[in-house]
């Protein structure tokens, strides 16, 4: 079966690939086989109740302090009151603040290797673009707490030098 989750199934498999934590999960759309199976390979599944629980500093705490990870952004794990530009938006997701303090957090505990904001579908998105809006902030405000990182700014000295 082909879902959203396909492309981590295969991600899983990499042999560079440590872990995979997928953080905000709450769908119907998963059989309960499809995430014993991410578990069993030795990865996470956080819904959304733990989140809430451990909050943007207990994600970032999840890996080792300085890991170098990939972070995959997906529009849906905003709530979708808040992306109608969304093919598989659903209720229960994370406000705004949490997923920006969490982004947050993780750019100030890890070295992040690359970063991405996937399934913003501009065709469904309202008149205001208010799912590419909050998209693109998204984007920024990540970006800024990576380079606002001393390991960048040193790296940012030494290519200076």
């Amino acid at each position: 079966m082909h879902t959203n989750s396909q492309a981590f199934r295969h991600i899983a498999g990499f042999a560079n690939m440590l872990s995979l934590t997928q953080v905000g999960i709450r769908s119907l759309r998963h059989s309960a086989d499809q995430v014993e199976d991410v578990i069993i390979s030795g990865n996470r599944v956080i819904n959304m109740g733990e989140f809430r629980r451990l909050g943007p500093a207990g994600i970032a705490e999840l890996l080792p302090k300085g890991s170098r990870v990939y972070v995959s952004i997906d529009v849906d794990a905003l709530d979708m009151s808040l992306v109608p530009g969304c093919v598989s938006a659903e209720p229960n997701g994370m406000t705004y603040p949490e997923l920006r303090d969490s982004l947050k957090a993780i750019a100030e505990r890890h070295d992040i290797a690359g970063f991405d904001f996937v399934e913003v579908n501009p065709p469904l998105d309202v008149g205001t673009g208010v799912t590419a809006y909050i998209g693109a902030l998204t984007v920024i405000e990540f970006l800024g707490h990576i380079c606002a990182q001393p390991h960048w700014k040193t790296r940012r000295l030494a290519r200076a030098a």
